[in-house]
């Protein structure tokens, strides 16, 4: 009788004859039977059965010794005759000879097994050839026939792909699937059948099948993956491998999140530095979506703990998540890449071409002096995600990056007016920062004389003589004999900074003139004539009581409208042209002109409020890199420019001594648990500091002096280098460190902006402006 099993369909014969063909919604609960070699439930399930002599829709039970004579779709034919050589059973057999055999003859068949060269295909086809009708009625190559496997070994085949051409012979099929069952007609071609299989090595087919239909096979290979207690693991999806590729660095996802709204770009995380691994494990245990796995066999000196931002009390006892403190270079010797592997789990991959340098030979970074924001800088946050080869950058992603900053909305606004409406996709980075620089608002440096020698003669020096030939005079004439001969001033200027087209009204004090946003009085002396030795930075626009920058935009604007109300008022109550109203009306339009400046770049000028201490220090030195007569700058101590202003301390009582509030509270706590000896030591202590008077600055003077003392940080911050403590011969102290090669060169950066917020956005500015 022929009998023909319909796609989806399970044909399963017993040792006696008999046939079931399970219906294809029954195939799973068969297999499963099968798989756990439970021939009782093989039994229930063929009770359950119609017994027909030909087909059933529903299932068939068939008796007799009635061969199979064709197959159909994806179904599969097995024989239940061998239970002891199931499914779970050749796995066991196959791991087995694999670990105990490891050396097989290059010509033998095993020996191909067992060198990891057997199919996808192999295995569960293989186990069902072991239970197949032993006299050979279905060959593994026929059994074959109509499955997906097959189709997709074909297109392969038709692809050019040599592995595939090989595999779809089915004399290799059987020499694969049916190793123990070899015919006398297959036995003869082993030998050639050995070098077809090594040439299979050279193809990803087997891998590629294998990673598609049996992607768990490594959990039964004793020889698959494992990680190791003391060493760190990172898991990544293909877009973040493939960037690792062009940067050269591991870092962490991209997933950028673009919000509709002009101006606004919110930012989970683009390509950031925060790459998390897991200590001796893989955090996600089967992810499908994160195919690359990095293996780093690093020291904990390079990662610090996952850190909660609400109580970052993680420590390295208490967690296994690490981040790492700086991207790690791909190809880092300690380094392994791997990838997942439906044999080993995860299989070595080749470390990449890709140098540890993001900018390759073909494409370079342009140096660009001036001004720049903290991520548009050559060595800043954009620089990592350009492409190699091109140079180029994803332009939203670099807008992303630049939100993350602080009043990053403002910046981005800034930053999109120069981009103009039509903003392209991606763009060269040496445009986009020229884009960037060119809405960036410069200051313009002068020079004066008037004030520079401020508090020298405190110093030990005597004013330089200068100006006019009558200025020179007096001032000679009104020094002390007693400080000519002091140490000689080779130079004694300062440098004012403001830009009276774009930021508008400063400050006049100290006679500058009325667009001054901040000075620093300079000078060179005999002594150290390469030094140039600052004697102050100070910025009397944006604080004290000469503090001009109103507190919003709207603030600013509104004293626009009134100078121009008030013209108005002056020209209808006197006329215009008459002599009588020239000159208020003249003085009018200078003010006026000054504070619409103002108002239009309230938002850049206010960010430079924020940072105009870093901004100074860096025009500075940037200033004396470009004269080429100095090498090295000094900056005052605190203590230095205590001598410079003419600061005295204070005499107050003991109990304003430092430490002074800690000892009593210290004090009550031992009179409290009745530790005599205690009280006692710490009476004595109170004593002593309240009878003792404490010499302290002004409040006021100490929040001056503050920033004298955080000089060396930003120093650090902004040059990369640690200043050093010298003491001049004249006993004063100073901050100094070298004139950055960059800056001798011409080609400083300066961080323009602030990172900390304004409090008005660009774009509402700009539409202020427009409405005005």
């Amino acid at each position: 009788m022929r009998i023909n099993a319909q796609g989806g369909e399970l044909v399963l014969r017993n040792e006696h004859g008999d046939t079931i063909i399970v219906p294809r919604e029954r195939r799973k609960e068969a297999m499963k039977a099968l798989l756990k070699d439970d021939h009782r439930a093989i039994d229930s399930l063929a009770l359950q059965l119609p017994k027909a002599e030909s087909y059933a829709a529903g299932g068939t039970v068939l008796d007799g010794q009635d061969p199979l004579e064709g197959m159909m779709g994806p179904e599969t034919t097995i024989t239940a005759k061998r239970p002891e050589k199931s499914i779970g059973n050749f796995f066991q057999r196959w791991g087995h000879e694999h670990s105990e055999n490891p050396t097989f003859g290059k010509d033998s068949f095993l020996g191909a097994i067992g060198s990891g060269i057997m199919s996808l295909a192999q295995l569960p086809q293989a186990a069902a050839t072991y239970m197949l009708d032993p006299k050979g009625n279905v060959l593994p190559s026929k059994a074959l026939q109509g499955t997906q496997i097959q189709k997709d070994i074909e297109m392969s085949a038709a692809q050019g792909n040599i592995g595939a051409k090989i595999l779809k012979r089915p004399i290799v099929q059987d020499m694969l699937l049916d190793p123990l069952l070899l015919t006398s007609e297959i036995a003869k071609g082993v030998s050639k059948g050995s070098e077809l299989i090594n040439g299979l090595k050279k193809s990803e087919l087997i891998n590629d099948l294998g990673n598609k239909y049996l992607p768990n096979a490594y959990k039964l290979n004793p020889y698959a993956f494992r990680t190791s207690p003391e060493n760190f693991y990172r898991q990544i999806d293909n877009v973040t491998y493939n960037e690792g590729l062009e940067s050269g660095l591991i870092r962490g996802k991209q997933d950028i999140n673009m919000t509709k709204g002009e101006g606004t770009i919110n930012i989970n995380k683009a390509f950031g530095d925060d790459a998390y691994y897991n200590k001796g494990s893989l955090y996600y245990k089967n992810n499908s979506d994160l195919p690359y796995l990095f293996e780093a066999k690093l020291g904990e000196d390079k990662f610090i703990p996952k850190v909660n931002g609400r109580t970052r009390k993680y420590t390295t006892e208490n967690t296994s998540v690490r981040v790492s403190k700086e991207p790690l270079p791909i190809n880092d010797p300690n380094i392994t890449t791997y990838k997942k592997d439906w044999l080993k789990g995860y299989k070595e991959v080749p470390k990449p071409k890709s140098t540890l340098s993001p900018i390759s030979k073909s494409w370079q970074i342009q140096d660009l002096p001036g001004l720049h924001l903290q991520s548009t800088m050559s060595n800043g946050p954009i620089s990592k995600i350009i492409e190699p080869k091109t140079g180029l950058i994803n332009t939203e992603q670099a807008l992303a990056i630049i939100a993350k900053e602080s009043g990053g909305n403002d910046k981005v606004a800034l930053i999109k007016q120069g981009l103009g409406e039509n903003i392209p996709k991606k763009m060269d980075f040496n445009d986009f920062r020229k884009t960037v620089q060119d809405q960036l608002i410069p200051l313009e440096r002068q020079f004066a004389i008037h004030s520079s020698d401020y508090g020298i003669e405190r110093l030990g020096y005597s004013p330089k003589l200068q100006g006019s030939v009558f200025n020179r005079f007096q001032t000679f004439m009104n020094t002390p004999v007693s400080d000519l001969g002091k140490s000689r001033v080779l130079e004694n200027q300062t440098l004012i900074l403001g830009n009276k087209g774009k930021f508008g009204r400063g400050s006049s004090a100290h006679s500058n003139p009325e667009e001054t946003l901040g000075h620093a009085h300079f000078l060179r002396d005999a002594e150290t004539p390469d030094v140039l030795t600052v004697t102050q930075i100070q910025s009397d626009a944006f604080q004290g009581t000469h503090r001009i920058i109103p507190k919003t935009q709207q603030e600013a604007l509104e004293k626009v409208n009134k100078l121009k109300e008030e013209s108005v008022e002056i020209k209808s109550m006197f006329g215009d042209g008459k002599e009588s109203s020239n000159a208020v009306l003249a003085n009018y339009e200078k003010h006026l002109q000054l504070d619409e400046a103002s108002a239009k770049n309230f938002t850049q000028k206010q960010l430079l409020d924020k940072n105009h201490q870093e901004r100074y220090l860096q025009e500075l030195v940037d200033y004396a890199g470009k004269r080429g007569d100095v090498n090295k700058v000094r900056v005052p101590t605190s203590e230095t420019a205590a001598k410079i202003q003419g600061y005295s301390k204070q005499v107050q009582t003991g109990d304003n001594t430092p430490g002074f509030a800690q000892l009593q509270e210290d004090l009550s706590i031992a009179v409290r648990t009745s530790n005599e000896q205690e009280v006692n030591r710490l009476m004595k202590l109170h004593d002593e500091m309240l009878n003792t008077p404490y010499k302290s600055y002004s409040s006021e003077h100490q929040t001056i002096l503050k920033k004298y003392k955080d000089n060396p940080k930003i120093i650090k911050k902004l040059f990369g280098e640690e200043p050093k403590v010298v003491t001049d011969s004249k006993g004063n102290t100073w901050y100094e460190f070298d004139i950055p090669k960059k800056f001798k060169e011409g080609k400083g950066e300066i961080k323009a902006l602030s990172t900390l917020g304004a409090t008005l956005g660009v774009k509402q500015i700009i539409d202020n402006n427009k409405q005005q």
